[in-house]
């Protein structure tokens, strides 16, 4: 890992954290456009940053594998949850992009939730009669909003194991739930699975998998996918061709000429 081209660059920081707003660096998309275009851009500048930023997404998204397509020769099977990740074990990209995933859908859940009249009185009542023991009715607001975000990351896992296996799911989650209220503390690793594998799909245009993959990576700072794909690309390199292979001194052959005389200089690997 030591010769990776992101190591070089960002050291031991290379890997982002699941928990930076939700995957999504603070103003990322914001400082990219700034570097992109100068304050002086013409509508030709903003033309072609645009046209390179979509061909560039394009190239990652045809070009890297990830878990609905997995790469079985390469350094990494998930290689497009690297480029938003950046760790060096298929296991922690991919759990890192399905933390982010479900942090999306939790915000969405709890929205549907607050917003559903019937589903917030449950959770009121339930608050109520919790402060009601307590002795302390002042805190039914902030019980009720707590148990509506559990109730909300409970439904997200569901909704990210459900993306996981391949379907396809409203982008705005709505009405339909997958957990009641009563199950909320009967919650486990196999009620996740069961109810996933029972989820229905978005009738008409859904998002997937592979549909949060793209919007995570674009909301990935430009260099770091740019650093991370070479990454991929030199590793994969010295399996298929050779293992002494590194972009850092990847120069195939110089040529130039100084005091009339022609130099050339070439590197086998």
């Amino acid at each position: 890992k030591s010769f990776l081209p992101s190591v070089f660059r960002y050291g031991a920081e290379a890997q982002t954290s699941p928990f930076s707003m939700l995957g999504m660096e603070t103003g990322a998309i914001m400082e990219q456009l700034r570097a992109m275009l100068p304050e002086d851009a013409s509508f030709t500048d903003v033309v072609g940053a645009v046209t390179d930023s979509v061909l560039f997404h394009s190239y990652l998204v045809s070009h890297f594998s990830d878990y609905t397509s997995p790469n079985e020769v390469g350094a990494l099977s998930y290689e497009t949850e690297y480029l938003i990740n950046g760790a060096m074990e298929d296991t922690t990209n991919l759990a890192g992009v399905a933390m982010r995933i479900c942090g999306i859908r939790a915000v969405l859940q709890f929205v549907s939730l607050y917003g559903d009249s019937a589903r917030r009185m449950q959770a009121e009542q339930a608050a109520l009669a919790a402060c009601g023991v307590i002795g302390l009715p002042a805190l039914v607001n902030v019980v009720t909003v707590a148990l509506l975000l559990v109730w909300a990351i409970e439904e997200a896992m569901v909704d990210t194991a459900a993306l996981l296996l391949g379907k396809k799911l409203p982008f705005y989650p709505g009405s339909a739930k997958s957990v009641a209220f009563s199950d909320l503390f009967l919650f486990s690793g196999s009620f996740v699975r069961n109810r996933a594998k029972m989820k229905a799909e978005a009738t008409g245009v859904g998002f997937g998998y592979g549909e949060y993959l793209q919007l995570l990576l674009l909301t990935t700072k430009k260099e770091k996918k740019c650093y991370r794909a070479m990454d991929l690309v030199q590793e994969n390199m010295r399996i298929y061709y050779k293992d002494s292979f590194r972009l850092d001194r990847c120069v195939w052959k110089v040529n130039y000429k100084t005091n009339g005389r022609s130099y050339s200089y070439s590197y086998d690997w």
